[in-house]
């Protein structure tokens, strides 16, 4: 049976709604429509957006630091590049929306950076992610100390997130002239003497044969004077003496040399990262020699003392290796771990990935080692035992996929690497971790 209508003739009709309890009680009546009410919107609500920090997270891949103890930079795989301020004890990203030409998301995929001898205020990026289909990479050039950026004409083939992004820096400055800038990449070196603002390529160095899901090319660029080493994936070190000329091979490798760096007597240290060997070679002496302590030893990163003491220390995955006879012998370190950040402090040592150290030239004694999660400072590197300090703050590299608010100012939140983060109320880093201690990543959350 149709359903009863109400209606006075003029306005739209209005039906009841059927019920399963009897009602005694008279029909409401009902006013006619007249004109449509002018709905208001909301008063618009403002919001404040705030970081809520982790504490560290992603990949901190390499550190340098110049000579004056002035500038600190640290170099991350998917999170741009960092300054660090030593009076607040924080780090300060440096790439930033407002401070980059023509920005572009592979710029926050920083594969090397390099701060010039004879004017710290001038530094230069390498960043990209070529290996991720994604465009050519770049050099973004700073003459106000990572404030601003202008990007090169010249693209490169950079690879800020591959298989060899935790090596020596790829980009050198001549120590005296800060417009001169060298730079490797898959394809080869390339120089410029503009302050990167465009390039020429070196048709005369060799090139490698050596490839990790498609990255090979230079490993690492150490230029002194008219002296420049390059070390080159499946072919090894080549130096020229008339920058950039002529080559000569120093040694050969059919794999990845990996991290260099030059003592203050000019010998230079260089790690072979799968073919596990060290080397010291003396220019003056024409030598090369092979640190036989150390064959065989996983190791990837090196750094040699500046201030005249022969102190090298070694890094890899959980081992620090450390020589204070200029590497006449080794000892492998004890490690302890300190951090002010619960999750670092709790999980530091289930994957301690240190890349490329750099001793401190204001501190002596004092190392940083960038690391996988963050930074760490070992305040004495002659004492019996490495104390790692974490220095992570300010850093916010994770990647996150997914949150959720259980409780008002309480967020979870799924990430690469480590799959879940709890950050508790009131804006303090993150206090754990799960649902294993393991490198792994979480997706999707529900509640």
């Amino acid at each position: 049976e149709e359903a009863p209508s109400f209606s006075d003739g003029e306005g739209p009709a209005y039906f009841p709604v059927a019920t399963d309890v009897e009602s005694t009680e008279p029909a409401p009546e009902f006013e006619p429509a007249g004109e449509a009410a002018v709905v208001q919107p909301p008063e618009p609500v403002s919001f404040t957006w705030q970081q809520r920090p982790v504490g560290g997270g992603g990949w901190v891949k390499g550190i340098e630091v110049h000579r004056s103890g002035s500038v600190e930079l640290a170099r991350t795989d998917v999170g741009g590049a960092y300054r660090y301020d030593r009076d607040a004890g924080r780090w300060e990203q440096m790439v930033l929306a407002d401070g980059v030409t023509d920005r572009r998301i592979g710029d926050y995929f920083v594969e090397s950076l390099a701060i010039s001898a004879s004017d710290p205020d001038r530094i230069y990026l390498s960043a990209g992610q070529a290996n991720d289909g994604g465009e050519r990479g770049r050099v973004l050039a700073s003459t106000d100390g990572g404030v601003t950026w202008t990007p090169a004409e010249q693209p490169f083939e950079t690879h800020g997130n591959g298989e060899s992004r935790y090596g020596g820096e790829r980009i050198s400055v001549h120590p005296t002239n800060p417009d001169e800038v060298w730079v490797g990449d898959t394809a080869g070196l390339w120089r410029s003497i503009d302050g990167a603002v465009t390039f020429e390529a070196i048709s005369s160095l060799p090139a490698g044969n050596f490839s990790i899901t498609g990255q090979s090319g230079v490993e690492w660029v150490e230029v002194r004077g008219d002296d420049v080493y390059v070390g080159i994936a499946g072919s090894g070190v080549h130096r020229s003496r008339d920058a950039g000329a002529t080559w000569e091979l120093l040694w050969g490798s059919t794999n990845r040399p990996f991290d260099a760096e030059f003592d203050d007597a000019g010998v230079l240290w260089a790690v072979d990262l799968d073919d596990r060997i060290v080397r010291r070679y003396d220019p003056e002496a024409n030598e090369v020699r092979v640190i036989d302590d150390l064959t065989g030893q996983n190791l990837r990163g090196l750094a040699v003392s500046p201030d005249g003491a022969t102190i090298v220390v070694l890094t890899g995955q959980q081992v620090i290796w450390r020589s204070q006879d200029a590497g006449e012998s080794w000892s492998l370190m004890e490690i302890e771990f300190s951090c002010a950040i619960p999750w670092q402090d709790a999980f530091a040592t289930t994957l301690f990935t240190a890349s490329s150290p750099e001793f401190d030239p204001v501190e002596p004694g004092r190392v940083w080692l960038p690391e996988g999660f963050g930074v760490w400072s070992i305040a004495d590197i002659t004492a019996d035992t490495a104390v790692l300090e974490c220095r992570s703050d300010g850093i916010e590299e994770l990647v996150i996929n997914d949150i959720v608010v259980p409780r008002s100012d309480e967020v979870v939140a799924a990430s690469w690497d480590r799959a879940v983060f709890h950050l508790p109320p009131g804006g303090a880093e993150a206090s754990t971790i799960g649902p294993t201690d393991r490198f792994n990543s979480g997706w999707d959350l529900a509640t």
